[in-house]
C-alpha cells in the first residue's frame, strides 16, 4: 500500500512539472513575442539548453514546493540528469521568477539562493562555460600580447638595421 503512495507521488510530480513546465514556456513565448514584435519564436523554441534548463528549473520548483528532498538528487545531480550546466540554469532564473508576480516569496527565495550559489561557486568550477570562457579569453589575451611584443620587436629590429645603414 505504501507503494502504491510513492507511486501516486511521483505521478503526481511529473504532472506538477509537466503543467509548470508548459504554463511557463507560454509566458515566456508570450513576453519574447513582444519584445521581438514578430511572430518568429523558432530561434526560441528550437534551442535544447533553453528547454533543459527550463525543466531543470520547473523540477526544482516543484520539489521545492513540495518539500521532497533526496539526499541522492542533489542539485548538482538535477542539472546532470537534465543534461544543463549551471551557467543555462541561471540564465533562466530570473525570467521563471519574473512569469508569476504572485510567486510566493519562499520560492522565489530559494531561486535567489541557488543564482547566489551558481555565481559565486558553480560557474567558475573547472570546465564550466564560464571557466571556459575565461580561459579562451586569457588565451586569446596572451596571444594578441604575443602577437603586439613580435610586432614591436620587429619594428625595433627594422630601425636598428635602417639606423646602421
Amino acid at each position: 500500500m505504501e507503494e502504491d503512495g510513492a507511486l501516486s507521488r511521483k505521478g503526481d510530480y511529473k504532472n506538477q512539472i509537466r503543467a509548470l513546465y508548459f504554463k511557463v514556456l507560454e509566458e515566456l513565448l508570450l513576453e519574447e513575442e513582444k519584445k521581438v514584435h514578430n511572430q518568429n519564436l523558432a530561434g526560441v523554441l528550437l534551442n535544447e539548453e533553453f528547454h533543459k534548463a527550463l525543466i531543470a528549473c520547473c523540477i526544482e520548483a516543484t520539489f521545492f514546493v513540495n518539500n521532497y528532498t533526496n539526499e541522492n538528487l542533489t542539485f548538482l545531480k538535477l542539472l546532470e540528469l537534465c543534461d544543463t550546466q549551471p551557467f543555462e540554469f541561471w540564465m533562466i532564473i530570473m525570467s521563471f521568477v519574473r512569469f508569476d508576480p504572485h510567486m510566493p516569496t519562499p520560492i522565489r527565495k530559494h531561486m535567489h539562493e541557488l543564482e547566489t550559489k551558481i555565481v559565486t561557486q558553480l560557474a567558475w568550477r573547472k570546465g564550466s562555460q564560464v571557466y571556459q570562457l575565461v580561459v579562451q579569453l586569457f588565451e586569446q589575451s596572451k596571444s594578441s600580447e604575443t602577437e603586439a611584443t613580435g610586432s614591436k620587436t620587429n619594428e625595433t629590429t627594422r630601425e636598428a638595421t635602417h639606423n646602421s645603414k
